[in-house]
């Protein structure tokens, strides 16, 4: 198996002028079965093939990956729609992906399940929400009682 290029010889492949286009299709293969989906993405993209782009999708929604499902809503907008980031997010529920949850859920439309995953992410690394002192004019923290 040839090896993959890398991430400069990448840049140069997708985004130098070539006088004769690459491959960009076996391109994106081979890293598509590297399990490199990003970069799969990318070359899918520049060669237009939107059949092999599909199947990136259903692997980046199999794995709850928000940033790879935005990254094809560039690439390809008329692939990802509200159902697709509501399939992201309930995957990436289901694997405990809480950043990507809150990612898909926003970009669904639900501030509600949006809100509940970012609480998630904080409880996951330790936050606490603080309660907001009611009254806004006493002191608050550590910070000093106003003086009269």
């Amino acid at each position: 198996m040839p090896t993959l290029p890398d991430s400069v010889t990448k840049r140069d492949i997708l985004w130098a002028a070539h006088k004769t286009p690459p491959d960009y299709g076996r391109y994106g293969a081979e890293f598509l079965a590297e399990g490199r989906l990003h970069d799969a993405a990318e070359f899918f993209g520049r060669a237009k093939d939107i059949a092999k782009l599909k199947e990136v999708l259903k692997a980046g929604l199999r794995e709850g990956d928000a940033g790879l499902i935005a990254r094809l809503a560039v690439i390809q907008p008329d692939i990802v729609d509200l159902t697709t980031w509501r399939e992201c997010a309930v995957e990436a529920e289901r694997l405990q992906k809480w950043s990507f949850a809150r990612t898909a859920w926003e970009k669904a439309g639900d501030a509600a399940k949006s809100a509940a995953a970012r609480d998630r992410v904080l409880t996951a690394l330790g936050y606490t929400i603080a309660k907001v002192v009611p009254n806004e004019i006493g002191p608050a923290g550590n910070s000093p009682a106003p003086q009269a």
